[in-house]
């Protein structure tokens, strides 16, 4: 499933180790406006989810799963992972920290649209969704990802494992998102607080 993503600046600001508020600097603000296109030609924004029952995901070891589960992994491909290599071999450091930063940010921006669908998803079932958790992030340990990712039709959107279990491309997210019968603190609230105003899977008006 291909999908179309808004990077925003901001990430990619606090991915170069900026936070919100910060003063960037102009040679670096100069720099991030001229290679915004052609970091923006080189996504692939794609991903695949399911819906799953507790028993699914057992051998996975998810961390306290839900009697239904929403699962995913997405990408954003190797375009931008490339290029940032290639940058820095050829000693253009800030262009590849540019890139990586950009790549980061698009991958995150991939991931809050899937979580978006999985969300619209528990609604339908009258249920409530939780925040995403994923493997390597707490207490689930990332050993766990090639048996997660085996419940999902990986092969189709490009991504597969290393040895050490780490995602290809790079810039991959898989993650899972426990569906509740009530709505607790954890609990996402909806396309009415997103801030993803312009998001193709909007199922609610703008508050």
């Amino acid at each position: 499933m291909n999908v179309r993503i808004q990077v925003p600046r901001e990430q990619v600001k606090r991915y170069l180790g900026y936070p919100a508020g910060a003063t960037v600097k102009p040679r670096i603000e100069d720099r991030l406006e001229e290679l915004w296109p052609l970091a923006t030609s080189l996504l692939d924004p794609r991903g695949v989810y399911r819906i799953v029952s507790k028993e699914e995901v057992a051998d996975s070891n998810m961390p306290d799963p839900s009697d239904v589960t929403g699962i995913a992994v997405c990408t954003i491909g190797s375009g931008l992972v490339v290029e940032s290599a290639d940058r820095a071999e050829s000693g253009q450091y800030l262009a590849s920290l540019i890139f990586d930063a950009f790549g980061s940010a698009a991958a995150e921006a991939t991931a809050d649209i899937f979580s978006k669908v999985i969300c619209n998803e528990a609604s339908k079932l009258g249920l409530f969704a939780q925040r995403r958790i994923s493997p390597g992030y707490g207490v689930w340990d990332t050993c766990n990802q090639k048996a997660f990712l085996a419940l999902l039709p990986v092969d189709s959107v490009g991504v597969s494992l290393t040895t050490g279990q780490m995602m290809r491309p790079r810039k991959s997210v898989s993650f899972a998102v426990r569906f509740l019968d009530e709505p607790d603190e954890n609990t996402s609230k909806g396309c009415a607080h997103c801030t993803m105003k312009n998001c193709e899977y909007r199922t609610e008006e703008v508050i």
